[in-house]
């Protein structure tokens, strides 16, 4: 599936609907979408920054910055197709999951939960799958636990048992995996 690009106003003739609005719209919605706002004023600006974009160009600017934030997104989405990302099938469309966005994947039942700074995605696959999806990633991400994969990126601490991340989780170490990961902590 490919990955959208979207040029949006954020300034629309109805006022209760603006572009900033459609925008938080798409990141929920299709997180792989790149956008790039066009806008004349100054006043809605430091909205922008509310979502995730790859480019704001005043409007009078459009024709010689076009190009450039064309290139900059057409370069995102490259990133996101060569192996930089994780795809699944969620809620019955095809999402990408950047691989430094995600903190960690856990197994509830038969549902992987792929946790993200922003979301909480869910699919069904087996964690075994989404190592091999993910093994491009190098050692940053590592199986600790029958039902958890850990980025090292958003590890904070490792303690006996548990792994400490970024955002206050914690995270069980399963004996299995106990000695591997003490081994690239402690290589780290």
């Amino acid at each position: 599936m490919p990955i959208l690009l979207v040029v949006l106003s954020i300034e629309f003739i109805e006022e209760s609907f603006d572009g900033i609005y459609l925008g938080k719209i798409l990141n929920r919605k299709h997180p792989d979408c790149q956008i790039i706002y066009v806008n004349d004023s100054q006043k809605d600006l430091p909205d922008v920054y509310e979502t995730r974009h790859c480019y704001c160009i005043r409007a009078g600017d459009m024709v010689h910055m076009l190009p450039k934030a064309i290139e900059k997104a057409m370069e995102l989405i490259g990133d996101a197709k060569e192996g930089n990302s994780l795809s699944i099938a969620c809620n019955g469309h095809m999402i990408f999951i950047l691989l430094d966005d995600i903190k960690y994947i856990e197994k509830v039942a038969r549902t992987i939960k792929i946790h993200t700074e922003h979301a909480v995605y869910s699919c069904y696959m087996t964690l075994s799958n989404i190592c091999r999806k993910i093994e491009g990633g190098g050692r940053k991400f590592l199986r600790c636990h029958g039902s958890f994969i850990v980025n090292f990126s958003h590890i904070k601490m490792i303690e006996s048992d548990n792994i400490y991340m970024d955002d206050g989780g914690v995270i069980p170490i399963g004996r299995t995996f106990k000695a591997r990961l003490k081994e690239l902590w402690g290589g780290k």
